[in-house]
């Protein structure tokens, strides 16, 4: 529970929301070319930041290494 605000049951309620609406949205062509267009997105400055890694630290250290942490983190 967050902060004793919530019941368990409206987690879980959350959750199954949640779980439904993003199962919709993958059966939408729609979405599914713009997820596969973020991957190659992804894909891309992955690819950059391994050519580059001077351009990645300079990157990361101005948003303070999130650049780094959300490339590493990032499935493609």
């Amino acid at each position: 529970m967050i902060c004793n605000v919530h019941w368990q049951s409206d987690i879980l309620s959350g959750r199954f929301m949640a779980a439904a609406t993003v199962a919709k949205l993958h059966s939408l062509p729609e979405f599914r070319a713009d997820v596969d267009i973020a991957q190659q997105e992804v894909l891309k400055t992955k690819e950059a930041a391994a050519r580059s890694p001077r351009q990645l630290e300079a990157q990361s250290a101005v948003f303070g290494g999130t650049v780094r942490r959300w490339l590493s983190s990032a499935q493609v």
